[in-house]
């Protein structure tokens, strides 16, 4: 029999919920005694760290302070400088915040029902003015990389992955951050791979190191040839530096992805979409999940509801019972900043933009969880 819950004021199981190994309090502690906060050796060795991961060559990894500051810093750089970026509209503002920043346009373009951009989409919104395709791996799902350098590549373009859902997701064998010419990580928090905040760049035009060389000079303004007290500042950067601390939170989260425990935090995350995914289609019916996929990160977990179910009151109802959910995300093209600019059809995401929720999905999560919430998704249709 199912065990009933009582209403709650405040939420039982939240939305998100960074996931620590307990080693992160005994290393920052040490750090801060020590007054090792910045400019020190943690960044490097986190570079060092996550291109042995990735399989890549160290100089082709750079800290920074957020995946906003690594996706501005990559298009800041790109020789096509003032063109348009594709961008599916179905990501955080911040992607699209990244592009203007960078001296760029922003051209939002629509996803498929995957809820990913896709090379014929991009294809149907391409103009001459296009250099870039910006291609989010929503939720930690990846879109097809192939068909998409296709594309790029035909019109001379540029494919740069926005990573921030995806650290430890997989395709065609390939892990995330490689399938494009460049990724940006995020280490926010609740993300996959956990620091204090920071981002991470990928650089995989390895024919052309002076990206790799310019990268490291801009994050932390511009300064370079430092000689005892002497440097000089050839370019205009900014403080878009990795904090040793945030570094160091990485540092012991990323002993917890892959072959280095019984259970990692990815692999929680995959248990609880795949125990969704088993049972919603049959359970709850008008909550449509994406397709499980084993090799995704699930960073989020989203569903489109039918038509025709109240998402405030749903929101609401599960609130009530300890259950947090979000929205991710408005389209981007709803949002006033973005609204005029340019864009190509996006039919999909203006027939579901209202109907998007996320249900909670994270690393400190069991079964139990998960039929809760499932269990509280049945009641309410049975209630309406």
């Amino acid at each position: 029999m199912q065990q009933q819950s009582s209403p709650t004021s405040s939420p039982r199981l939240r939305l998100f919920e960074p996931y620590y190994p307990l080693s992160v309090r005994d290393v920052i502690r040490d750090m801060l005694g020590r007054g090792e906060v910045f400019m020190g050796k943690k960044v490097k060795e986190l570079e060092q760290r996550i291109s042995g991961y990735l399989g890549v060559m160290p100089e082709q990894v750079v800290a920074v302070s957020s995946c906003t500051a690594a996706l501005q810093l990559v298009m800041a750089q790109t020789p096509r400088h003032g063109f348009e970026v594709l961008v599916p509209g179905l990501t955080m503002a911040a992607t699209a915040h990244a592009v203007q920043l960078s001296g760029n346009e922003t051209r939002v373009v629509d996803v498929g029902r995957d809820l990913l951009i896709s090379a014929e989409i991009c294809e149907e919104a391409w103009t001459e003015r296009t250099g870039a395709i910006l291609a989010v791996d929503y939720a930690g799902f990846m879109p097809d990389y192939k068909a998409l350098q296709e594309v790029a590549h035909r019109h001379d373009a540029l494919v740069i992955e926005d990573a921030a859902h995806s650290f430890g997701s997989t395709m065609y064998g390939q892990k995330a951050g490689k399938l494009a010419d460049f990724a940006c990580f995020s280490l926010y928090p609740t993300k996959p791979l956990q620091g204090l905040g920071g981002g991470i760049i990928v650089n995989n035009l390895v024919d052309q190191p002076r990206f790799h060389r310019m990268t490291r000079e801009l994050r932390y303004y511009g300064i370079t040839d430092r000689k005892g007290c002497d440097y000089d500042v050839r370019h205009l950067g900014g403080n878009f530096y990795m904090s040793d601390l945030s570094a160091a939170a990485a540092l012991e989260a990323l002993k917890d992805i892959g072959p280095y425990g019984f259970r990692s935090s990815l692999e929680i995350r995959q248990m609880v979409a795949k125990h969704y995914c088993s049972d919603l289609v049959e359970r709850v019916p008008w909550a449509r999940p994406m397709r499980y996929q084993e090799e995704a990160a699930y960073h989020l977990f989203p569903v489109v509801l039918d038509e025709g179910v109240d998402r405030d009151a749903l929101q609401a109802y599960l609130l009530k019972w300890g259950i947090e959910t979000g929205t991710h995300y408005k389209p981007l093209h709803w949002l006033s900043l973005y609204s005029g600019r340019p864009k190509g059809p996006t039919p999909y995401l203006d027939a579901i933009g209202k109907r998007l929720l996320t249900l909670p999905c994270h690393a400190r999560m069991c079964k139990q969880d998960t039929e809760m919430v499932i269990h509280m998704l049945e009641q309410y249709k049975q209630g309406t």
